[in-house]
């Protein structure tokens, strides 16, 4: 059906006649409605791929409590994950915080591995010297 066939965009940019508007109750459905089967499997895979990440820090990265802070992160985003099932979490400031939780862990871990790997090039510099 394309962009803009349910909720608030359609009451505002719509036909206006409510006989043409699509209802979608759950994520899942506004992801077919918007760009059908491409559109539900890009969607849950950006959030699968998010959820990996986020793991993949809570249980490897080489800072303490960056792990800790990314399980807590990583149990809340799967909490909003749950909900594609029964609301759309990725219409409002819901999945908003999702994509900064998941954005601020990454950033986190990465400058972690920055900062520890420029501290091993300056000893090893001075090993050198």
């Amino acid at each position: 059906s394309g962009l803009g066939r349910y909720g608030q965009v359609y009451s505002y940019f719509g036909s206006g006649f409510r006989d043409d508007m699509t209802y979608a109750e759950t994520q899942i459905s506004a992801w077919i409605i918007d760009g059908g089967l491409a559109m539900l499997i890009l969607g849950l895979g950006a959030v699968v791929v998010a959820l990996a990440d986020t793991l993949r820090v809570a249980r490897k990265c080489p800072h303490p409590v960056i792990r800790e802070w990314a399980a807590g992160v990583f149990a809340i985003n799967v909490s909003l994950f749950f909900i594609c099932f029964g609301q759309m979490p990725f219409l409002t400031n819901t999945g908003q915080q999702f994509w900064l939780l998941a954005a601020l862990t990454h950033a986190a871990d990465r400058w972690v591995r920055q900062q520890m790997k420029a501290q091993a090039n300056m000893q090893r510099a001075v090993g050198m010297a």
